[in-house]
């Protein structure tokens, strides 16, 4: 007889539950739109790549902090 173990990581649904109310509270607040606000200025006049290469250099440097 298979028995079906029923054990749940609450770590792991924690952290999903906690970014999805983040994210809603983020976007209610309008601070959001203050980011997009602030990023849309600088990166305006770049291409595809360039704006690519920029968040893939913040990204580096925030991981490895």
């Amino acid at each position: 007889m298979i028995s079906l173990s029923l054990s749940f990581h609450w770590s792991i649904v924690f952290i999903a539950m906690g970014g999805s109310a983040l994210g809603k509270a983020v976007l209610s607040s309008g601070l959001l739109d203050d980011l997009d606000s602030a990023i849309e200025g600088p990166l305006s006049g770049l291409s595809l790549w360039q704006v690519l290469a920029c968040f893939a250099l913040v990204v580096m440097v925030v991981s490895t902090l």
